[in-house]
């Protein structure tokens, strides 16, 4: 330090002079004014020394990110796997209800008596069917039509029977 305060004595500089050099260099007079060679300084010096852990937290950061991509793609492949799984699932459902439709609505025609319990059973199928068809968007075909002239004809056995002291009918 004194060698440093020689030297700029022999340039012409006054110790006021000097001090307020000094000074300048640790302190910021101005917020406008951004010249700091100490912290310009250290700013070099601390980016040197974390050059190495800067590119490897910047390599983590896009390894992350391809992973990230990559477990997005794989949400959405399994996402599609799990849709099909459970529209096959309401497809067999929706079979297995209009089939059990179909064969109360043949053993009404055939005169075949059932209790009130299979009746409010097979209404309740019937409620099941038409809210699978809505949500699977289908029903226009020719069975679709026969399942509902065969839940028309077992609301209406319903109906006419429901009031009656019958156990089965």
């Amino acid at each position: 330090m004194d060698a440093i305060y020689k030297a700029l004595i022999s340039l012409g500089y006054s110790k006021l002079a000097i001090i307020v050099l000094l000074l300048g260099v640790f302190i910021d007079v101005t917020p406008s004014i951004k010249l700091n060679p100490i912290k310009a300084i250290f700013k070099y010096i601390g980016k040197a020394l974390n050059s190495d852990v800067t590119t490897e937290i910047t390599s983590m950061k896009n390894e992350m990110s391809n992973r990230i991509e990559t477990i997005k793609v794989e949400q959405v492949a399994q996402r599609e796997i799990l849709d099909k799984i459970i529209t096959e699932g309401q497809n067999s459902r929706m079979e297995s209800i209009k089939w059990e439709i179909i064969d109360f609505s043949a053993s009404i025609m055939n005169e075949e008596k059932h209790p009130r319990s299979q009746y409010r059973h097979i209404l309740n199928l019937i409620n099941e069917y038409k809210d699978l068809i809505s949500n699977l968007g289908t029903g226009t075909d020719d069975m679709y039509l026969h399942v509902e002239e065969s839940a028309e004809r077992i609301k209406r056995h319903y109906e006419k029977y429901k009031d009656s002291n019958m156990e089965n009918f």
